[in-house]
């Protein structure tokens, strides 16, 4: 039997939640995901300025002529369901969105010149509202222990270990983006370590 391919337009949030309870899954044989830490930070740059994340084939699952071994994608824990689709192409890029996005584990990405790194990647608030900053520039790619550190790893340039220290530096964290509860819980903290000063939000 032949399958006609579909276009459907589908929210990202849905698509992450279908990642997320195993929904949508992998086929066993896809490779592991391989994108480096500065194209997350351009796929988080475009997706906060409200561009689409790009196309993704998938095929449904459940053909008795078609059996697929499956796996759940990077970063999902504790599912075993069978899913009702199967990535079939833009495996990276919804890998890449949902670690980053939707774990509260850091991302297993590498660099340019292929070190293994582990990242967690935050929003500068102060750049995002400023029209003449690049946005790309605006994603900051932080190591596991959340620091920044310099002179031979002896000082800290940066500290986000705690949720004071990210409201002190203005920086959003990316990965509880798609989760309400954690967003606003934050945005409380927020004005509340301003004092709860509305004019904080806008400096």
């Amino acid at each position: 039997m032949i399958i006609s391919p579909q276009s459907l337009d589908t929210n990202l949030s849905q698509l992450l939640a279908e990642v997320k309870s195993g929904s949508m899954q992998l086929p066993e044989f896809q490779r592991d995901w391989t994108w480096d830490d500065n194209r997350i930070r351009g796929i988080i740059a475009s997706l906060s300025q409200g561009y689409p994340m790009g196309a993704i084939m998938r095929l449904q699952y459940g053909n008795p002529d078609i059996q697929f071994k499956y796996r759940t994608i990077t970063g999902v824990k504790g599912v075993s369901v069978k899913p009702e689709h199967l990535i079939l192409d833009g495996q990276q890029r919804l890998t890449s969105i949902y670690q980053a996005t939707s774990s509260k584990e850091p991302v297993s990405t590498k660099t340019e010149k292929g070190k293994a790194i582990k990242r967690y990647y935050y929003l500068s608030m102060e750049k995002c509202l400023d029209d003449d900053e690049d946005r790309f520039d605006a994603v900051l790619s932080i190591p596991e222990d959340r620091k920044i550190k310099e002179n031979f790893d002896r000082d800290v340039k940066l500290d986000l270990s705690t949720r004071e220290y990210e409201y002190e530096n203005k920086l959003f964290p990316v990965n509880i983006v798609f989760d309400s509860n954690a967003v606003m819980d934050w945005f409380m903290g927020y004005m509340t370590h301003y004092g709860m000063k509305p004019e904080a939000m806008d400096e």
